[in-house]
């Protein structure tokens, strides 16, 4: 009997080693980490394009890459590197052409992320290019060009322009305020329809191309009739010869009230002074002056254009 005990309490005892070193044994664990997937926002306006998103979690997220990320409903978006600090992480994007609602999904292996996909507004600007427009006219050069649109461009610069269709156009510096650009052209040496393309990466811009006329006038050689000292109606006669294509700038001496010029005996200006640029061929350009008395007079020159 005393035998039969020994051995029961034998068993009891290496039964109690055993359930001991069971029970100090850590079980493998097989859950995962919940987090919540709080907020996204993505920065841009309707006037400015969005290049990023934020994204806030209740808890970081460890070792969290954009390959986690899964971004839909619009097309083209491009993921960066993404980039964070505690519960927030930013994400660059590009790439896409349009606005619209993007969906954000988060996916991370050893976390179980609620509250994905989310939802955030992103913005790629329409603008319409309204109106361009060019100083100058058949007498004076073109030194500017005006450029209008349905709203700011941010960071628009000279290099996002295009200047074709005349050759030689040189772009000065653009500037600009509100909706209206200003930009200083030269360089070129004959007038023309110029076409005016505006491209800028992060918006949308209709109706362009659009054309515009610039003027060119050649450096003129002044003549000037002189009227000083004469009488009422007394006529000065003077001699031009010029070239073909070549330009003469006619004016008067004193200042007058009204003038008027005629050429063979035709109105064709009534200016201060009178550009002319004919073919071969003679001609006579008059002029007649009236003072602040009503007073006239009046001068006369015979030009010559070739041989």
């Amino acid at each position: 009997m005393k035998k039969k005990l020994i051995f029961i309490g034998i068993i009891a005892i290496v039964a109690l080693i055993c359930f001991t070193m069971i029970a100090c044994q850590e079980p493998e664990s097989t859950s995962v980490i919940p987090v919540t997937f709080n907020s996204v926002t993505a920065n841009g306006n309707k006037t400015q394009s969005t290049t990023v998103l934020t994204m806030t979690f209740s808890q970081a997220i460890s070792g969290l890459t954009a390959n986690d990320i899964t971004l839909s409903g619009v097309s083209d978006v491009q993921k960066g590197n993404l980039s964070g600090f505690g519960v927030t992480y930013t994400l660059p994007i590009s790439g896409f052409t349009s606005g619209g609602t993007l969906s954000v999904a988060v996916v991370k292996s050893g976390y179980n992320i609620s509250g994905s996909p989310k939802k955030a507004t992103i913005y790629y600007p329409s603008v319409t290019f309204t109106n361009v427009t060019a100083n100058g006219n058949e007498t004076q050069t073109t030194t500017a060009l005006t450029m209008t649109f349905s709203q700011a461009i941010n960071g628009l610069t000279a290099n996002d322009i295009t200047l074709s269709g005349v050759s030689d156009v040189q772009k000065g510096n653009l500037s600009g305020f509100g909706v209206t650009y200003t930009l200083p052209i030269s360089g070129f040496t004959s007038g023309g329809t110029l076409s005016v393309a505006v491209v800028k990466s992060g918006y949308a811009i209709s109706d362009s191309p659009k054309t515009v006329d610039i003027y060119y006038t050649p450096p003129t050689v002044g003549i000037v009739i002189d009227l000083a000292g004469i009488n009422d109606w007394e006529l000065i006669e003077q001699t031009v010869q010029t070239t073909p294509g070549g330009y003469k700038y006619f004016t008067v001496t004193g200042t007058y009230e009204s003038y008027r010029w005629y050429l063979d005996g035709v109105l064709v200006g009534i200016s201060s002074g009178y550009i002319f640029n004919k073919p071969a061929g003679m001609y006579q350009l008059t002029v007649v002056v009236t003072n602040s008395n009503g007073e006239s007079r009046s001068g006369r020159c015979r030009i010559t254009v070739g041989n």
